[in-house]
């Protein structure tokens, strides 16, 4: 779970959307304090958005614990050279893949 979870940051940070691609189950679901997707074409179109409107902006993983097929994580998120906001993660994976992603604002 640990590997999956940090292959996730260096995709998202690096914007690899076709990276991510082989990351994400077809049918993840994601979940954020402004929207929700399901099935890998939301997701990835999501995560275009995020990049197209914040050309900055960076995760930084602060703190995890791992229990099974779930990570619970603590991040830093720069959305520019300004701003930053506190965002806790719950992702689940089977098989290598991302399953599910609920992002709660703090």
């Amino acid at each position: 779970m640990k590997n999956i979870v940090m292959k996730y940051f260096e995709l998202w940070n690096n914007r690899d959307l076709n990276g991510l691609a082989s990351i994400f189950h077809n049918d993840i679901f994601i979940k954020d304090w402004e929207s929700q997707s399901r099935g890998i074409e939301e997701a990835l179109a999501k995560n275009a958005k995020i990049f197209f409107d914040f050309p900055l902006i960076k995760a930084e993983l602060i703190n995890t614990a791992i229990d099974g097929n779930t990570a619970f994580l603590q991040l830093d998120i720069q959305i520019d050279n300004t701003q930053s906001i506190n965002v806790v993660d719950i992702i689940t994976a089977e098989k290598n893949q991302i399953t599910g992603i609920l992002a709660y604002r703090q």
